[in-house]
């Protein structure tokens, strides 16, 4: 409104005549005039220099009236938006010297403001979308700006009829106001009923469905059952059940009886406009290239529901018919057509068709065979040759173009970590050819150094159409990737506690030149760990682990060096100084040298250790043996392949190993009868071969929602009859697998978690100690194991600095002492809940709710009772156990 006031100022400043003293201006002759002066008149709190600074007249300015000076001059006021009212008069003319008055009535400025009828949660998110600061000029603009923010976002909630009135209260002293905001949100107003018109060839309730955001509200007749029954056989008396199409039933039973529990039916405009879309995407996608909606309209069905009425035009049904090649040269029409996978017959459907060209996700459209064999300027265009009645013959005209050859390769937003630590890893190299799938593993590649945030990466192929050749830039985003470890188990009979540092990105070179810390020496890719896991005087354990993922920095071949000083003591009192009554020292080295293969494929890696440990027992009793030296040298090769597609929240791919881990057989090599030998003797070079296998699958069900499958297993032999299973390097199946971290260090047991049982319910293996000053049995753990899970997983944040996904669960697993009693389909079964939290600082956290089906415990036959007596809560802390 208050911008019409120009015009209106316009015409009644030509309308009127200006008298000064004797002087009359006439506006029917143009006259110059020079301002002699400019009072400003109204306003009491801003400064009036400024003000005539704003109107852009000056004393001695020459005007002409009439003429656009004046009119100007107003406008410019207008414009500060300050005032409720602008005009400007002559005073006095003397002679051809005009003096004027400016009058201005200024408008209040905004003390505060506070809400009526709005909810407490509701206060700061008003406040974020509406246009008001305390000291802010509150004109009538502002205000049904304010109201109209406030309408729009309770009509985003589906709230349309919200009414809000603004009050104020001015304090003329200092010309502010403060304003009461009444909000009347009223009630909610939903979607009674789609009505569409013209559906005939397709379901209706899959045409509603397909409006993902525009839904009916829910719609319950307890009597609809009886209703259905009574109209199929009152109206249909000929026909049976069995003579009733399922659509058709369906149909029907869906517009008596709807629920919807997690979808809303509130109305949104431009959602409703999109949904339009929608449908008449499904029709294309169905054949009918031609449907179109002729009409819509929306309606009060009262207060408080809506109607939405839908008409259809659904055309001619097509189909595809000829399909033929044009201008292809690399590849023959055969081939092509075997790759666009679309036969004689199929249904027409646009939107197939450019999947299966240009945009499918597996990589199986045509464009990639062209793409992978360098033909970036590639383009396929199909054109419609023939349109007969119900049939569409298509000519694909080919333009191939040029191989490609990659220029420059340029790689931007690595703030921290050197770039010839990304460049050795991604597959474009300048003077190469240009490959589709190159690009898509380099992706993989780079989000895998765990480096940098993987939702964020982005590659951009900058082609030069002109020289054949292309750029490819790389931009990531660097996230953090040093681990503070916490976490807290419970091994050796006690709690225990583990800290440690692991410097992911961490750079050796530059550790004697601290300019380049950040806090430390970064970039290089190499990992640091330092861990130190404690429960006081019992148990201390130090461990430091250094990897180079680049030996010699040319190829993927990998250094790491390990070492683990442990000890672990039995008092018979804490709280006295003495010696301990029971001792066992363990130090243990490893180096370990890992190597990428190209056979059967480069995602195939093999991993050699030379791992030595030296056991020192004194009365010790977990084992077979609880005096003595022993001195374990054993040799690890694992084969691997992993084609995971991030570490973290892995959506696709896989991961394989296989492991085996051997030592010397000794006792092929000496003629000792080691049936007359005790524990001690036979241990003291423990000899065995350990087989391990891991297999996990990650299937991308819809959008985020990932399926995890995985199996484990393991065995452990020996070469001599007479000596048997080795004390150390056996399995054992339950709890939440956190004393992984203290089992592995000091006695090689790998510990695997069974959510729902405790670590006693599963592995139960007890042997009796032969050398032991005092007779006893003791829990060792088992020879052979096997688990197996299924976990659905569902994000609800995948940022890097904190991802945030739910899970659901099943596995079950078992292990057993002998071959004999081995049975892979004898297992311990569980299902639950589970939520995990990633932060970068502390790793994996997070807890899980399992529930044991083959636990052998009481029940008082309620739920409360097997929840209660059945169910195990477990914890995850700073890595997620195996």
């Amino acid at each position: 409104m208050r911008k019409n006031i120009f015009a209106i100022l316009l015409i009644i400043f030509c309308a009127i005549t200006l008298k000064a003293q004797n002087d009359v201006i006439d506006y029917s002759v143009v006259t110059d005039y020079e301002i002699g002066g400019i009072e400003v008149t109204g306003p009491e709190y801003l400064d009036k220099q400024i003000l005539v600074a704003f109107s852009g007249l000056s004393i001695g300015d020459k005007i002409s009236i009439p003429g656009e000076d004046i009119p100007n001059a107003i406008k410019a006021l207008w414009r500060q938006d300050l005032f409720d009212n602008v005009e400007i008069k002559a005073s006095k003319i003397v002679g051809d010297v005009i003096f004027l008055n400016i009058f201005l009535e200024e408008l209040p400025r905004l003390a505060r403001y506070k809400f009526t009828g709005v909810k407490k949660s509701e206060v700061d998110d008003i406040r974020d979308v509406i246009p008001l600061v305390s000291g802010k000029v509150v004109s009538k603009n502002v205000k049904n700006n304010t109201i109209q923010k406030i309408k729009n976002f309770y009509a985003n909630k589906g709230f349309l009829n919200t009414d809000v009135v603004i009050s104020e209260k001015r304090d003329a002293r200092d010309n502010r106001v403060t304003l009461n905001i009444a909000v009347d949100r009223k009630r909610k107003v939903k979607i009674n009923e789609i009505v569409l018109h013209g559906v005939n060839e397709l379901p209706t309730r899959k045409v509603k469905k397909k409006m993902k955001d525009t839904k009916e509200k829910t719609k319950i007749n307890p009597k609809a059952p009886l209703i259905v029954l009574k109209d199929i056989f009152s109206k249909r008396p000929s026909e049976t059940l069995a003579n009733i199409s399922f659509a058709d039933a369906a149909n029907y039973v869906d517009d008596k009886f709807r629920i919807r529990i997690f979808s809303s039916s509130k109305f949104d405009e431009d959602a409703y406009e999109t949904d339009k879309q929608n449908i008449i995407n499904y029709y294309n996608s169905k054949g009918y290239r031609d449907a179109r909606i002729v009409r819509d309209t929306i309606y009060y069905l009262d207060e408080n529901n809506l109607i939405v009425e839908i008409e259809v035009e659904e055309g001619q049904k097509y189909y595809f018919r000829n399909i033929e090649w044009v201008g292809n040269t690399k590849y023959t029409d055969e081939q092509l057509s075997q790759r666009l996978s679309i036969k004689k017959g199929d249904t027409y459907d646009a939107e197939l068709l450019e999947q299966k060209l240009f945009l499918d996700p597996e990589g199986g459209d045509v464009s990639s065979i062209y793409m992978d064999d360098g033909y970036l300027f590639f383009n396929v265009t199909p054109v419609e040759n023939l349109v007969e009645p119900d049939s569409i013959d298509l000519e694909m005209r080919v333009y191939e173009g040029p191989e490609a050859t990659i220029n420059n390769v340029i790689i931007r937003g690595n703030e921290l970590t050197n770039e010839h630590v990304i460049r050795r890893v991604i597959r474009t190299k300048p003077g190469s050819k240009f490959r589709r799938s190159d690009i898509i593993r380099s992706q993989r590649e780079i989000a895998t150094l765990g480096f940098f945030n993987p939702e964020t990466i982005q590659i951009n192929p900058l082609p030069n159409p002109s020289d054949g050749t292309v750029d490819i830039e790389y931009t990531v985003e660097e996230k953090p990737s040093d681990q503070l470890q916490l976490s807290a188990g419970w091994g050796g009979g006690s709690i225990y506690g583990n800290i440690g540092v692991s410097f992911n990105n961490f750079s050796l070179r530059n550790i004697m030149h601290p300019e380049t810390w950040k806090p430390l020496p970064k970039g290089d890719g190499q990992t640091l760990s330092v861990n130190f896991i404690s429960n006081g005087k019992r148990y201390q354990s130090v461990s430091l682990a250094f990897t180079e993922p680049w030996l010699g920095g040319k190829k993927p071949t990998s250094l790491t060096v390990a070492l683990n000083r442990s000890r672990q003591a039995f008092f018979t009192d804490l709280r006295a100084d003495t010696e301990p009554s029971r001792l066992l020292n363990n130090t243990s080295v490893a180096v370990e040298i890992g190597k990428r293969l190209k056979w059967p494929d480069d995602y195939f890696s093999v991993v050699s250790s030379l791992n030595y440990s030296f056991y020192n027992l004194k009365n010790w009793f977990d084992f077979v043996v609880t005096n003595g030296k022993f001195h374990n040298l054993s040799w690890k090769t694992t084969f691997a392949r992993t084609s995971v597609d991030a570490p973290i929240y892995p959506r696709s791919g896989s991961l394989f190993s296989l492991s085996l881990e051997l030592t010397p057989p000794y006792s092929l090599f000496n003629n000792r009868d080691y049936s007359q030998l005790s524990n001690a003797e036979k241990f003291k070079f423990p000899e065995f071969h350990k087989w391990k296998f891991k297999g996990e699958w990650y299937t991308n069900i819809v959008q985020n929602l990932v399926l995890k499958t995985s199996v484990k297993m393991g065995f452990l032999g020996y070469y001599n009859n007479q000596i048997g299973f080795a004390p150390f390097e056996r399995f054992r199946i339950g709890g939440d697998g956190l004393s992984q971290q203290f089992n592995q260090v000091i006695t090689g047991l790998d510990v695997y978690g069974l959510r729902g049982y405790d670590e006693s319910d599963i592995t139960q293996n007890v042997v009796d100690v032969d050398d032991a000053a005092t007779p006893t049995r003791v829990s060792v753990g088992d020879p052979f194991f096997n688990k197996y899970t299924v976990e659905l997983r569902y994000p609800f944040s995948l940022n890097p600095s904190s991802t945030i996904y739910a899970l659901a669960f099943f596995e079950a697993g078992n292990s057993w002492n002998n071959f004999q009693e081995f049975n892979p389909f004898e297992l311990r079964r569980a299902t639950g809940l589970g939520l995990r939290i990633y932060l970068p600082m502390f790793g994996m956290l997070g807890f899980d709710y399992g529930v044991g089906f083959d636990k052998n415990l009481p029940s008082d036959g309620t739920l409360g009772g097997y929840l209660g007596g059945y169910g195990k809560f477990s914890f995850i802390l700073g890595f997620e156990p195996e």
